[in-house]
């Protein structure tokens, strides 16, 4: 007499379904078994064998086209991201940019700027240009009084600053005072 033990283990799986089925039955409730079987894919069996209510069948397909639904939907996100991720942003202008440098303006002008600063040599290298909007220069009006609320020792750094920047020792292409 032989054992078969692909037999054996089948039929030890199916005891454990039963049990896990039991266990199912007495601790949910009517409503929530639906789910609770499609988690352990044991509902497809148990459709196979044995036929259920109609609402039980409506709620099977409702669940089935909201899963098709959901992996669409998450085929479309990934084919999305494996584009983006393909085609990137363009950053040849970031690159270009070197550190401490002002903003990027829209017309790429400060681009041309900053080529051109690389070119002088470093004794005659002199701040760029700033292009302020009329909004910023509106802004600088009304925040000039804003240096009565300064220290004695803050007035007289940005004194020095603005003398040093004038004659050409300091040369940051940041403003005085400027947050990076």
């Amino acid at each position: 007499m032989s054992i078969d033990i692909s037999e054996m283990l089948t039929k030890a799986y199916n005891n454990i379904l039963q049990i896990t089925i039991k266990a199912v039955n007495d601790t949910a409730e009517p409503a929530s078994l639906v789910l609770i079987l499609l988690v352990f894919k044991v509902y497809p069996r148990i459709t196979y064998l044995n036929p259920l209510a109609p609402s039980t069948i409506t709620k099977a397909e409702a669940i089935k086209k909201a899963m098709s639904e959901v992996r669409r939907l998450q085929a479309i996100r990934q084919v999305a991201d494996a584009l983006n991720i393909r085609n990137g942003p363009f950053t040849i202008k970031t690159l270009a940019l070197f550190l401490q440098s002002q903003r990027l303006e829209k017309k790429g002008l400060l681009v041309e700027q900053i080529k051109e600063a690389l070119r002088r040599s470093s004794k005659n290298r002199r701040p760029l240009k700033r292009y302020c909007t009329e909004a910023e220069k509106l802004a600088q009006f009304l925040t000039a009084s804003s240096d009565t609320f300064l220290t004695r020792k803050e007035q007289t750094d940005r004194e020095l600053i603005t003398k040093l920047r004038a004659e050409s020792v300091i040369t940051t292409l940041n403003e005085i005072f400027e947050d990076l």
